[in-house]
């Protein structure tokens, strides 16, 4: 097991991160919308940022290991890592919108 691990591990923390993210987004909506009481929308893109931030910290340290501390490196890559990430985050917007 520990062999198939080592083969696939980035692949497997991708995963495995990526379920834990998508966790925090919707509960942290559910949250903020049902108990917080925020709009919809407002609760949608407060949860969506938390996540993109936390999914970049996670996969930067623990999947990717960028060990990197220049501040033009780190902000490129959040750049580029957060640009792919608003693409999917007006998608979601606009059908939660649509949706409603």
């Amino acid at each position: 097991m520990r062999k198939l691990y080592n083969r696939f591990q980035q692949f497997i923390d991708y995963f495995l991160f990526g379920i834990v993210t998508a966790t925090l987004n919707v509960g942290l909506y559910f949250i903020l919308n049902e108990i917080v009481g925020l709009h919809y929308l407002l609760a949608n893109a407060l949860s969506i940022s938390v996540a993109i931030l936390f999914s970049f910290y996670v996969n930067k340290k623990f999947v990717f290991k960028s060990v990197s501390q220049d501040k033009k490196v780190i902000w490129r890559e959040f750049s580029l890592f957060a640009g792919s990430r608003l693409v999917s985050a007006s998608i979601d917007m606009g059908g939660l919108f649509i949706l409603v």
